[in-house]
């Protein structure tokens, strides 16, 4: 058989040089999907889209590993990881525990609008930071290096999104159309940079280094601009019919931002930043269909 029988690893005559001569067969046999699926720990390989060559531990392994911690001391980086995302759900949540205390009342109101007010500036802070990591891991090989690629992107985005934000008035008449543009636009782009982004850096990489500092602002431009126009449009449209939520709207925005910085880390180390994109996708769309609670709150 070409399995890998579990009983003959506990076997005391087994070798370690026996192990690798049963992995590499089952590789020559091509068996490695089996293999990949099977093992204890990831060793799928690396590739630009998940770029840790030192992460071994699986997901829905995760308990046995911290059974047992004290032989995973070089994964810990990636235990770590998850306390800091756990962390900052907790903080998240004292940013909505905090304003309820003492009022819960009047901010529950109208309970059904308030709950979609706290998920559309939640989402907002977090597909911005998840756009953001993202956009800082595609262009870290573009650019030769990772402080280019996190002082562009950071820069340019907190820039260009104002200039969204100063445009989004002229771009419809209404708020609820601007956002609903906008969202429209971010998910074009998004869907630009999954499947046309690697191709296009790839043409291009031959180019000086400025050169290529400047197509990288060109490549931000279109997301940071569109995506700085839900969260001020959503801020005028909460401040006109519940003025109460603003610190809240504010309060979340900020906190699912650092979860967003942890959680696009997380997702990518399985999944690869192809599925940090489109979970990026899916929170805009989300935040879209949300809009008008800030409206109606």
């Amino acid at each position: 058989s070409n399995e890998i029988d579990p009983e003959q690893l506990k076997d005391e005559r087994f070798k370690p040089t026996d192990f690798y001569n049963m992995v590499v067969f089952e590789m020559l046999e091509g068996n490695e999907d089996k293999l990949y699926q099977n093992y204890v720990f990831d060793i799928t390989p690396m590739t630009d889209d998940r770029p840790y060559y030192s992460t071994y531990l699986k997901f829905d392994k995760l308990w046995s590993y911290l059974g047992q911690p004290l032989k995973i001391i070089e994964e810990w980086g990636f235990l770590l990881i998850l306390g800091i995302f756990v962390q900052s759900l907790l903080f998240a949540a004292l940013i909505i525990i905090i304003p309820i205390m003492g009022s819960f009342r009047e901010l529950f109101s109208n309970k059904r609008q308030t709950f979609k007010v706290i998920l559309y500036f939640s989402c907002l802070g977090l597909g911005y930071m998840l756009m953001e990591i993202f956009l800082i891991q595609r262009l870290v090989f573009f650019l030769s290096d990772p402080i280019f690629s996190t002082s562009i992107v950071l820069t340019s985005m907190l820039v260009i999104s104002g200039l969204g934000s100063i445009a989004s008035r002229f771009i419809a008449k209404t708020r609820t159309r601007v956002v609903h543009i906008a969202v429209l636009a971010i998910i074009l782009t998004s869907l630009f940079y999954l499947f046309g982004l690697s191709p296009l850096l790839q043409q291009l990489q031959g180019a000086p280094l400025l050169v290529k500092a400047a197509i990288s602002i060109l490549i931000v431009a279109p997301a940071a601009f569109f995506m700085g126009m839900p969260f001020p449009n959503g801020l005028v449209a909460l401040d006109k019919a519940r003025p109460r939520l603003l610190p809240w709207a504010w309060g979340m925005n900020g906190a699912f931002s650092v979860t967003g910085s942890v959680l696009a880390r997380l997702i990518s180390i399985p999944f690869g930043f192809s599925f940090v994109i489109l979970v990026t996708i899916g929170t805009y769309l989300f935040a879209g269909v949300l809009y008008r609670a800030n409206e109606r709150a």
